[in-house]
Order: C-alpha cells, then structure tokens, then sequence
C-alpha cells in the first residue's frame, strides 16, 4: 500500500497522462501533469482475501485531486477551455512514478526545487474513469478515480468460439486474454502462464456469454492460481510464495538489522480464512482437515462449478485448496518505508519479518 501527497519533500511522485487523439488512438506521448496535482490517495495493489473468502486477485485504484484552474481536465468540446482531451477521457491512460533523492539539485546543473537527481520508477500504471469526474466551483479542483487496467476484464467479453474443451486451463487463460482489447495495453504472453493446476476442463459451456473477469475468477479458483500485472503483462502463476527470501524486516529490538519498519497493525490468527471442510455441490467430493476441525470446529466451504463435472478432478481441487487453507497462517499488516530495497517486492514474495518483543517483569 502506498500512501502520498504530490510532491514528498525530496522524494516525489510525478503524474503523466496518456490522451487519446480526434482519431480515436492514444497519442504517442506521455504528458506530465504533476504540476496541476494536489494529492493522492492511497494506492493498494495484492490479492482480493475478502474475510471468509478466498482470493484471486485485485484490480487497485486510486484517486487524484488536481488544479483545474486553466480547464485542462474539463471534458471534450468545452469551447472555454484548452483541455488536454480531444476525443474523450475515459480509458486515459495514467502513470504514476515515484523518485528518490537524497539530495536537491544543484544550481547550473538543473532547475532547482524541480528536477531530482534519481530516475523515475513505475508505480503504477491505469485508466481513468470519465463518470468518477467531479469539480468543485469555489476551489476549480476536480477530482478524478483511476483503476487498474485490470478492470479491462470487467468490460471485455469471453471469445466463446475460440476455444477447445481439450485444451489445458493455460491455453484456455492465454486464448480468452489474448484479444484485441485487452493486448491493447497488456502483454499477453504464453509463457507467463502457469497456473498451479492444469488439466482440461471437462466441460467450457459455463464459459460461454460471460465476462473475462468472471471467467477468470472461477478458473483461477479452480486451479488455485493468482492473476496480477508485472511490467505491462499479465502474469498467471500459483499461491506458493517465491523459494528464496526477498527481504527481511526489523523491529526496534532485533538485534540483527537496522529498523524498517514503521508499525505492524490488525495482526491476527487467520481464523477468518480457514477452510477445512470442502465439498462439491452436487457432488460426493469431500475434503477435510481432521486437526483443524478437532481445535476449530468445522469452517465449510462448498464449490460450485460446472468446469469440472469429474470426481477425481474435483476431490484433486479439494485438496488443494484444502493444502493453503485448511489451517490458520498468522495474518498481519505491516508499515515501512517506500525505498528502493521495497519498492522491488512484489506479490507472493517471501520476505522475514524479525520483530522481537520486549518483555519487562517488575
């Protein structure tokens, strides 16, 4: 999670949009608008873990406040104005980058208090929303929601036609995200696709007249896979975290590293994503975790998909999902500095967290 207000001391976040031309086509350039930015809400990007829920993946947004004192960001055709817009705003592409300076620029060298001397690392990457617009009269400052390009699957439909039931569910991934619309803005690309579980369907008729992003959610349930957005592609991959360690963070008593971080809070015992009673609706298929049920009681979780319709596939998916959530994983949220060390980090990474507790005895 990234929270900031535009610019941040040295270190500052920089805006640029990507408008679309009278022809309809993005324009090759970026332009920056930090200049005209006022604040930026916070910017989370993970896993979708509803409580009692399993997750997927997540499409981040955030919000931004900008100066519409000179009517750039007022809509196409405003004969009062000089927007930025000519053929419409919805769908803008928007960039938000971040950089690090240790140091303000030196006179002769650059503009000082406005360049840096550090590159510019990608923050994040999405579309702007034309009916999230709003402006306030008195103050001439707008406000604006972007989402995710990940929300493209909310608007983009399911190419029926292409698709082979023989197919492994990584085919059927790579055929249902590579059109058009979607490699637009992303990279599909075979090779980043790897779902966990991947024997075929035994049935793809529920796929027909839906969504991408519904399709994508019962598959990537089914084969208990993740679906998020690296460098402009799309990558499909399984739960299981990274077999070497990312990152570690310190508390104020480890005796081992230098403190980074921040504060640690709603720490809990994942009771709340516990499942170890599955079954299948409409199906003998039943999984359980006999140690979990004993110390926790039965938490239950029945599935409900027509993909699979094979006992033995379906009892192989139970225990999968069985595997990562039949027992409770401590769960915790934590605070550390944006720095280059953890700007690199991405989901499913393992990292330490050494945050020893200081206990004092009278």
């Amino acid at each position: 999670m990234i929270r900031s207000s535009v610019p941040l001391g040295l270190n500052q976040f920089k805006v640029y949009f990507k408008t679309f031309g009278a022809d309809g086509e993005y324009l090759p350039e970026w332009t920056d608008v930090t200049t005209y930015v006022l604040n930026l809400s916070e910017l989370e990007i993970g896993i979708d873990s509803s409580e009692y829920q399993l997750g997927v993946f997540k499409s981040p947004n955030v919000t931004i406040k900008l100066s519409n004192r000179t009517g750039l960001f007022n809509d196409v055709g405003d004969i009062n104005a000089r927007s930025y817009f000519e053929f419409k705003r919805d769908d803008t592409q928007v960039l938000i980058t971040y950089q690090f300076a240790s140091e303000p620029a030196q006179c002769g060298a650059a503009i000082c208090g406005v360049d840096v001397l550090s590159d510019e690392i990608e923050v994040f990457k999405g579309l702007l929303v034309d009916d999230s617009f709003r402006q306030q009269s008195l103050s001439e400052i707008v406000d604006f929601k972007i989402i995710g390009r990940e929300n493209l699957f909310n608007r983009t439909e399911v190419d029926f036609s292409g698709l082979t039931v023989t197919d492994p569910p990584s085919i059927i991934f790579y055929n249902i995200l590579n059109q058009g619309k979607i490699t637009e803005l992303l990279t599909v690309s075979q090779s980043n696709i790897n779902p966990f579980y991947d024997v075929p369907f035994d049935s793809i008729a529920d796929l027909e007249n839906r969504t991408l992003r519904e399709a994508l959610d019962e598959m990537l349930l089914l084969t208990n896979s993740v679906l998020y957005i690296e460098n402009d592609a799309v990558i499909i991959k399984s739960r299981e975290e990274t077999s070497d360690l990312k990152f570690t963070f310190y508390g104020q008593a480890s005796p081992r590293g230098i403190e980074n971080i921040i504060d640690i809070t709603n720490f809990n015992n994942g009771a709340h994503r516990l499942f170890n009673f599955l079954t299948w609706e409409d199906s003998t298929a039943k999984r359980t975790e006999p140690t979990s049920i004993e110390t926790n009681g039965v938490h239950k979780k029945e599935f409900n998909s027509e993909l699979y319709t094979e006992l033995s596939k379906q009892q192989t998916i139970l225990e999968n999902i069985r595997d990562e959530f039949g027992l409770k994983r401590d769960e915790l949220e934590l605070r550390a500095r944006f720095t280059y060390s953890t700007q690199v980090l991405k989901i499913l990474d393992k990292v330490n967290v050494d945050y020893p507790t200081l206990v004092y005895t009278d």
